[in-house]
């Protein structure tokens, strides 16, 4: 539906592809071109994915930081004392060559005459791209789940990304690499900590974002670790959640996340850690 389309000031636009170019916009036969200082490069209307505005640093390099921060609390008084709260921190710091991916997720849970059940996990991953398509990342994960006695589980490793789909209604990704995982549990009905036990393992995973469902936005991850020592031992994580409208900055969100362990370190703890949370969350 647009017929022409011009910028007095550059401007950030990425493509299907994943290139990522910035500068004035003017029309031309074949769309647009992208007006730079090293020419011009031309662009069909229906291969942009985005279009925003640029921030320029000192250096010159545009960088742009994305997030969500999200809340959640639940609070029962009668024969059960029960609280329960979420925080969850999602983050993304991009430039053309770089980009840093942060996650939070913590759970409290309290009740009374029982023992707490509260989870906590965190990451960060940094993506170097050597294409629009191709990157390289290197990323560090800490884990604490008091359900599954674990007191600390520690990765750090990294791999080769492909971004298999970049559209304005998809985008998907594609990661595989190894990691060095270090753990540590606590005995079972005791606070003693055990050994640290160190190994290592694979990692197979996908990222999908997609804005297909109209106003509904659905981010689905999903991560496998084989382990390379203890064989035939291996974990996976999923995670998925929709993010429905409620302002231009304020969302209402529910997900689901699933923490597999086919062969449980300690016994009695289940090899499925499920849970559901809903939250509201503040863009920026």
């Amino acid at each position: 539906m647009v017929d022409r389309l011009e910028t007095d000031d550059a401007i950030r636009v990425e493509t299907a592809s994943g290139l990522i170019v910035q500068g004035r916009i003017r029309s031309s036969e074949e769309g647009v071109e992208i007006v730079t200082t090293d020419g011009a490069t031309p662009l069909s209307l229906i291969d942009i994915v985005e279009i925003s505005p640029t921030l320029q640093q000192a250096e010159g390099e545009e960088r742009r930081l994305r997030g969500t921060v999200d809340l959640g609390y639940t609070l029962t008084r009668g024969n059960v004392h029960l609280s329960q709260s979420s925080l969850g921190i999602n983050s993304a710091y991009r430039s053309p060559k770089q980009q840093v991916q942060l996650e939070i997720l913590s759970l409290f849970s309290r009740q009374s005459d029982a023992p707490t059940a509260s989870s906590h996990l965190g990451s960060v991953r940094w993506d170097h791209y050597l294409s629009p398509r191709l990157f390289s990342f290197t990323l560090t994960r800490f884990e604490r789940n008091d359900r599954q006695l674990l007191l600390l589980r520690s990765n750090l490793g990294g791999g080769l990304g492909w971004k298999l789909l970049n559209t304005q209604q998809a985008r998907l990704s594609l990661l595989g690499g190894f990691t060095y995982v270090n753990e540590q549990f606590r005995a079972q009905e005791s606070l003693d900590r055990e050994p640290r036990v160190s190994s290592g393992e694979g990692l197979f995973g996908l990222d999908l974002e997609t804005l297909s469902l109209g106003p509904l936005r659905l981010i689905t991850k999903a991560t496998v670790y084989p382990n390379i020592v203890d064989r035939g031992r291996y974990r996976a994580t999923f995670e998925s959640g929709i993010r429905f409208p409620l302002t231009q900055r304020l969302t209402w969100n529910i997900q689901l996340f699933n923490r597999f362990d086919s062969r449980p370190p300690r016994e009695g703890v289940k090899r499925n850690d499920v849970g559901v949370i809903t939250s509201v969350g503040v863009s920026f």
